[in-house]
C-alpha cells in the first residue's frame, strides 16, 4: 500500500531527519517576506485545510504565498487559485528533494506545517529559516508555535493554525475549486442532460476497511437511477477502477463510468452538473463537498463529525462506536478489520431516506 509504505518511511527515515534538524533552526533568520504553507498527503485532507490557507490569503495579502506540496494534490492548490506559487515535490526523485531544499533554504518569513503527523515536513519547515514556524503540537521540536489537534473537524483544526496568523471565523463551506471551460467543455461531453447522481465506491489505497459493499452502491445506483430519473456517473482514481467496474457491472440501468479516465479539474467539472453525491469516506467525497454538490458521506472507521463532508447540504452517516478507529492526527491508520466499525451496518435503506431529504426538496441542477 503507498500510503502505508510512505508513513513507514516517515517514522523511520522521516524521523531520524527529524531528529538531525534542529541544527537548521540555528542558521540565520531569513527577513524575505515570505508564507510558506505546507501540505503533502491526501486529497481529501488537502481540500479541508484550503480554507485556512484562504483566511492567511485575505488576511496577509502584503506577503506572498507558497505552498510545498507533493506532484499528488498540486492540482488541489492550482485550481484554487489560492498560491502564488506552488512548489511540488516528487518524493521518489531524489533530484526533485535537493531542488526543494534549496527552494527552500532561500528562506520564508512564515511557515506553516498543515501535516498532522509527518516529520519530514517538520524538517522542512526548518529549513525555511523562518522566525516563525507554526505547525501540529506532536512535533513542537522545530516549532516556535504550536497547537494541539482538538476533537473536532479537520477543517476547524486547520483553522486553529491559520488563527496563530489571522482572526478567521470557521468556514461554512469549503473552498471551490476554478475549472476551466475547457474542462467544463469536457464534462459536457462526457455526460448527458438532466439529473446527474454520483457515486464513488472506492477508497483511499491505505485504508480499504472504510469501503461500503459495492452489491449495496449497485443497488442504491439503480435505486435513485429510476426514482429520479436520473443518470450515475461513477467516479474515481485508477486504483478505484475495478471496485467501480464491479459496480457497474452489477447495475441493471447502464451508468456511465469515469474512474481512473479523467484528471481532477474534468471531475470538478463533472461534479458541478450533480444534484447528489454519495461515497465512502474519500478524496472525492470531499471534493463534491467542495464544489458545492449535496453529498452523503458513508462513514465505518472514521467519523463523519472529524471527517465527514462539510458544508450546507452534506450527511455524514455512521453506526460505529463514539471513539473513531481511524485517528489521522494521531497517525493511527490501521486496516485490521473490527465489526464493530463496519461501514455495512449502514443499509440501502439508510442511504435511500438519506438521499431523499436532498432530492425530495428538489434540489437539482440544470
Amino acid at each position: 500500500m503507498q500510503g502505508g509504505f510512505l508513513r513507514l518511511l516517515d517514522g523511520t527515515v522521516g524521523r531520524l531527519f527529524y531528529g538531525l534538524s534542529w541544527m537548521f533552526t540555528l542558521l540565520p533568520k531569513s527577513r524575505e517576506k515570505r508564507i510558506l504553507a505546507i501540505k503533502f498527503w491526501a486529497l481529501g485532507d488537502t481540500l479541508d485545510m484550503l480554507p485556512a490557507l484562504a483566511a492567511i490569503r485575505k488576511g496577509m495579502r502584503d506577503r506572498e504565498l507558497y505552498v510545498l506540496c507533493t506532484k499528488n494534490n498540486a492540482a488541489v492548490f492550482e485550481l484554487s487559485g489560492l498560491a502564488d506559487r506552488v512548489i511540488a515535490l516528487d518524493y521518489g526523485n531524489p533530484a526533485s528533494i535537493i531542488k526543494t531544499a534549496l527552494t527552500l533554504v532561500k528562506g520564508f518569513s512564515i511557515c506553516l506545517d498543515f501535516e498532522p503527523f509527518t516529520y519530514i515536513s517538520a524538517s522542512f519547515s526548518a529549513l525555511t529559516r523562518a522566525p516563525r514556524r507554526i505547525g501540529f503540537s506532536n512535533r513542537k521540536l522545530l516549532y516556535t508555535e504550536s497547537a494541539r489537534p482538538q476533537k473536532m473537524h479537520a477543517v476547524h483544526n486547520f483553522m486553529n493554525l491559520a488563527r496563530f496568523l489571522v482572526h478567521a471565523d470557521d468556514p461554512k463551506a469549503l473552498v471551490r475549486l476554478k475549472v476551466s471551460r475547457k474542462a467544463r467543455s469536457r464534462a459536457t461531453a462526457l455526460l448527458p442532460k438532466g439529473e446527474l447522481i454520483g457515486i464513488h465506491a472506492g477508497s483511499s489505497s491505505s485504508s480499504k476497511i472504510r469501503r461500503w459493499n459495492e452489491k449495496n452502491f449497485a443497488k442504491l445506483a439503480d435505486y435513485l437511477a429510476a426514482k429520479h430519473n436520473a443518470a450515475i456517473a461513477i467516479v474515481g482514481g485508477k486504483l478505484d477502477a475495478k471496485a467501480a467496474a464491479n459496480v457497474e457491472n452489477m447495475m441493471k440501468n447502464k451508468p456511465i463510468n469515469l474512474a481512473g479516465k479523467i484528471d481532477l479539474e474534468t471531475l470538478a467539472a463533472c461534479m458541478e452538473k450533480m444534484s447528489l453525491f454519495v461515497a465512502n469516506d474519500s478524496g472525492p467525497m470531499h471534493l463534491a463537498s467542495a464544489m458545492g454538490v449535496p453529498t452523503i458521506g458513508l462513514f465505518g472507521p472514521n467519523k463523519p463529525e472529524l471527517y465527514g463532508p462539510y458544508g450546507r447540504e452534506c450527511i455524514g452517516l455512521y453506526k460505529g462506536p463514539k471513539e473513531p478507529y481511524i485517528r489521522p492526527f494521531e497517525a493511527q491508520f490501521p486496516e485490521k478489520y473490527k465489526p464493530e466499525y463496519d461501514v455495512n451496518k449502514i443499509t440501502v435503506q439508510e442511504v435511500i431516506t438519506a438521499a431523499a431529504r436532498i432530492l425530495g426538496h428538489g434540489n437539482s441542477r440544470p
